[in-house]
């Protein structure tokens, strides 16, 4: 996924918003703005919906923007095929907003949404990156100008759950990751104008922190707990209504301990959240899979890893959504591992996960009025 971006600021709030923005942000003053425009966060998800859905599962799609229409409604009615409740795509900020000015590309995105809508599916958008056009010392502000623009125009297409970042605790993702750099720059400023743009649509937005990427700390890229617990540190745990967390256990059995089991870990990270009193908020899984290639592991070993991370993660009273990466190969290279995590061949033939998923989903979120493609 491309690294490397941040939008102009073309709107204001209020006048006292635009001149504490233009003459510089401070952490304290834009979280005393917070606090006048959005208030009370929502609950991170909710029950039930009106269909009989429980909003607890779904698919990571990756990034598909690139795709055709065809292979974008494909993608799409194969995860609505499952039955399953949300898909969480990519709002890469360096393809909306390519140059220094008020203009946005939303084209592409749309059509996606669209498909996505089609197939009464929920959408989390997983929005970041920066576009090297950026000023590095005036980040929040972009930043803040291109969520509320994104926000006043996906919200109202239903758009209401909003991830932060992807992997802002990884160097490759977010350089020179720092939990007090995200707070500041990510995660206030982003909060404050996508509860902006909702109470506008007269609507209700949920925001989860960025996916941590199941990496050690390392003096380049930092743990999960040690960035939550820095988000937490610097002042960020009132912006946010979920922790969003990418709990891999690859290429280990997910119940085998390892310093790179992820997946074992993720209660440390709700006892983060117990300690800073925090404990209504749950651990939402927007990321987690297992490539069938010759590094990675066989198809029946997928399916049957599968069924041990749903079993496990829904037996934790922590426990919020969790979505599988990915539903279809992005390619055909047997060798490289990013090309197999998908649920499907690339030429469009099921692996046996295919069906565990939707055996997981009939248990664990009973989704019931998808329409069929």
């Amino acid at each position: 996924m491309p690294i490397s971006f941040f939008p102009f600021f073309t709107r204001c709030p209020v006048n006292i918003l635009k001149q504490a923005l233009c003459e510089s942000i401070s952490l304290k003053s834009l979280a005393f703005l917070s606090i006048i425009f959005f208030g009370q966060c929502n609950k991170a998800f909710s029950q039930a919906d009106k269909s009989g859905r429980l909003n607890k599962t779904g698919i990571a799609t990756g990034w598909i923007l690139h795709y055709p229409d065809s292979t974008i409604d494909s993608i799409v009615s194969r995860c609505a095929q499952t039955g399953t409740t949300y898909i969480r795509i990519d709002f890469p900020w360096p393809e909306l907003q390519k140059k220094r000015s008020k203009h946005y590309e939303w084209e592409k995105l749309d059509r996606v949404i669209n498909i996505i809508n089609k197939y009464n599916l929920k959408t989390i958008a997983v929005i970041g990156y920066f576009p090297m056009w950026l000023d590095k010392d005036m980040t929040d502000l972009y930043w803040y100008n291109f969520i509320y623009e994104t926000g006043l125009r996906y919200i109202p297409k239903g758009v209401d759950v909003w991830e932060l970042y992807n992997e802002p605790n990884s160097d490759y993702f977010y350089k020179n990751p720092d939990p007090e750099k995200y707070v500041r720059q990510i995660l206030i400023p982003g909060s404050t104008a996508f509860r902006r743009a909702a109470r506008e649509c007269n609507k209700t937005v949920t925001i989860l922190t960025g996916g941590t990427a199941p990496v050690n700390s390392n003096g380049k890229d930092i743990s999960p707990l040690d960035f939550i617990q820095g988000i937490y540190a610097y002042g960020g745990k009132n912006y946010f209504d979920g922790i969003a967390v990418h709990p891999y256990s690859w290429p280990h059995d997910p119940l085998k301990p390892h310093d790179n089991n992820w997946f074992l870990k993720t209660k440390q990270i709700s006892d983060i959240l117990h300690a800073n009193k925090d404990s209504s908020k749950k651990l939402w899984c927007t990321e987690v899979g297992f490539p069938t290639c010759s590094a990675g592991i066989d198809e029946d070993s997928q399916s049957d890893y599968m069924i041990t991370y749903f079993e496990s993660w829904f037996q934790e009273t922590w426990a919020g959504p969790f979505l599988w990466y990915s539903i279809y190969d992005r390619g055909s290279n047997r060798n490289d591992p990013e090309d197999n995590f998908g649920l499907i061949w690339h030429d469009w033939t099921e692996k046996p996960a295919y069906r565990t998923f939707i055996k997981m989903v009939e248990k664990f979120d009973r989704q019931i009025n998808h329409k069929k493609p």
